[in-house]
């Protein structure tokens, strides 16, 4: 696991759990934890009541699910990031930031502002989310079932009201899912991905990284404006 770079702090969530068919469950900041968002009913968590189509099948959510129970490492990524959310928000002038694929939550640990998280893998935090001026969406998009990829692709420009910054590997992941499987299901080029972002969005900035003589790059980011 990555060392953060930064001072984090531990994020500490309080449930209140109500019991009617149309409570919300609200989770209320302690010690800079991330921020709910508006009180919603949200019943069973159906992305359909709200016009979100699936995203994920829900095999592959409970093997995530296993995956982020059994590996302490596994979606610990998002602390990379910091100080480039940080510094757009900054730039921005924003606090109002989501982590898309959050994980378990080292991006918000690692920022000096309480922001939004979304994960349909993580208990608390699988409800849809709502559109944010800054959406960060990190080491997310390989893991996405092909299946799935263009409604994934469809719900970022949902809830991007301003700004994406999107960060995507390239290659094979290190270490396999409970199942043997690869969890970079999308193992695919530069100019295969581009263009899926370009026909949603405006390219504002774009980096390959990891390159060497010759070798392929092995990831890349990209900042872009919504339209």
């Amino acid at each position: 696991m990555s060392v953060c770079p930064h001072e984090c702090r531990r994020v500490v969530y309080n449930y209140q759990d109500q019991e009617t068919p149309a409570s919300s469950n609200r989770r209320t900041r302690q010690e800079g934890g991330c921020l709910a968002r508006r009180d919603k009913a949200f019943g069973e968590r159906n992305p359909a009541a709200y016009g979100v189509a699936q995203m994920i099948s829900p095999e592959y959510a409970e093997l995530n699910r296993d995956k982020h129970r059994t590996s302490t490492s596994f979606g610990t990524s998002g602390e990379l990031h910091a100080k480039t959310v940080a510094t757009l928000a900054g730039e921005m002038s924003t606090n109002d930031v989501l982590d898309y694929g959050c994980g378990k939550g080292t991006l918000q640990a690692c920022l000096p502002f309480s922001i939004y998280e979304y994960d349909p893998c993580i208990p608390g935090k699988e409800e849809p989310p709502d559109p944010a001026d800054l959406v960060a969406c990190t080491d997310v998009m390989e893991h996405i079932e092909p299946e799935h990829l263009d409604a994934v692709l469809d719900d970022l420009v949902r809830v991007t009201k301003k700004k994406l910054y999107v960060n995507v590997s390239l290659v094979p992941a290190l270490k396999l899912m409970p199942d043997g499987t690869n969890p970079h299901l999308i193992i695919e080029t530069i100019e295969w991905w581009l263009p899926k972002f370009i026909s949603r969005f405006s390219l504002k900035h774009f980096q390959s990284g990891g390159e060497s003589k010759g070798v392929s790059p092995s990831a890349f980011t990209a900042i872009l404006d919504a339209k």
